[in-house]
Parts: structure tokens; C-alpha cells; sequence
């Protein structure tokens, strides 16, 4: 899903980057989510749940904008974002739903957090760095909350 989604974007229009690349890698990735779809016996469905709101598409745009890309902006780059989405999204709801999982969103709302980030071996570790640096530690776990 994720290639499905990044080759839309470049396809649509990102300054600079030539979408020849994009154009092969979403026909093969579409394919494959097709073809899957297939294998689990989930059908098209048009009345799918939107994944990308308006709110979500601006934002994506600044935080393109942020990192130096450029997305072609108009009615024309939005309607053609959504016919791209529609030949593949709708696939992939029906897989999700087929198999009991949920689609992630376009943007996550926060930033996440890297899985080295999350343990309590981490947590100890990433104290005792900032000690060296000569900043105050965070309160560091006891080695116990292991689970």
C-alpha cells in the first residue's frame, strides 16, 4: 500500500522528480493488490471509507513542502490523486476487511515512535547518553519492567 501510495503522489506531480519510475512500480504494485485481493475473495468496494481527507491531503502537502517537495497543487492534481487512489484503495479495503486488519491512514496524526525507542532496556540507555551529555536524565525504569 505504502508504494501504491508514494507512486500516486509522484505520479500526480512532484517537482522535479520525473514520474517514469512511478508510472512501472504502480501498475505492479496495483497488480499485486489486485491479484491478492483475488486470493481472499474480496471484491471492490466502491463505497470504501476515505483515507485521505482534505485536512489529511494539506497536511501532507506542507510536510512534503517542509522536506523541499514540491506537490503540484489545483483541482486538476487533487482529481487526478483520487482517480489513482480509486483504481487501487478500494482493493485494498476489501482485502483489510477480508482479513481482519485495518488499513493504516495517509499521515499518522503524531510522530511515532521507532521501535529502539520503546523498550526499557532503551529507556535506561538513552538516560545514561543524556548524563554524558550533561543534561538531566529522564527518570529511568527500574531493568524489572521488562514487560
Amino acid at each position: 500500500m505504502v508504494m501504491l501510495d508514494v507512486t500516486s503522489l509522484v505520479m500526480t506531480g512532484i517537482e522535479d522528480i520525473h514520474p517514469g519510475q512511478a508510472r512501472l512500480t504502480f501498475a505492479m504494485a496495483r497488480h499485486a493488490a489486485v491479484d491478492l485481493a483475488q486470493v481472499v475473495n474480496a471484491r471492490y468496494d466502491p463505497n470504501a471509507i476515505e483515507r485521505l481527507t482534505d485536512a489529511d491531503y494539506d497536511a501532507l502537502r506542507e510536510t512534503l513542502a517542509a522536506a523541499g517537495l514540491k506537490l503540484r497543487t489545483g483541482d486538476e492534481a487533487r482529481q487526478k490523486l483520487n482517480k489513482l487512489r480509486s483504481m487501487y484503495e478500494p482493493y485494498l479495503h476489501a482485502t483489510a476487511r477480508n482479513l481482519m486488519v485495518t488499513l493504516p491512514p495517509w499521515r499518522h496524526p503524531e510522530k511515532m515512535r521507532d521501535n529502539w525507542q520503546a523498550g526499557p532496556w532503551d529507556r535506561m540507555i538513552q538516560a545514561k547518553g543524556l548524563a554524558v551529555l550533561g543534561q538531566k536524565p529522564v527518570q529511568a525504569r527500574s531493568s524489572e519492567d521488562h514487560f
